[in-house]
């Protein structure tokens, strides 16, 4: 046998034990199983950060905010009102009796 085929040979069969050991997990990931969710228990919330400070030494910004409120409490209050016109019947009763009466002599 010649060098070129014997190295052939050699490289070949790394190759295959190299894809045979990499078909099994690796070692670090072998991790016990996790307890199931119900037997953790439910987790203790921790408290979050404390607003009350920052409101109550923020007064140019506390008083912009009331007045962007209330301008927003006025608009919403505008755009309802405007709603309510808004509905009434499309056709008065004279004008709905008419048209079904005319559907009617028309499907007879």
């Amino acid at each position: 046998m010649t060098a070129r085929p014997r190295r052939l040979t050699q490289t070949a069969l790394l190759l295959v034990l190299a894809a045979a050991t990499a078909c099994g997990p690796p070692p670090e990931a072998d991790f016990p199983p996790s307890a199931p969710p119900d037997a953790l228990g439910r987790p203790e919330l921790a408290p979050t950060a404390r607003f009350d400070s920052l409101r109550e030494g923020s007064g140019p910004d506390r008083e912009r905010l009331q007045d962007e409120t209330d301008t927003l409490n006025a608009r919403a209050a505008a755009l309802r009102a405007r709603a309510a016109t808004l509905d009434t019947p499309v056709l008065d009763e004279e004008t709905r009796t008419r048209l079904e009466d005319g559907l009617a002599q028309g499907t007879e």
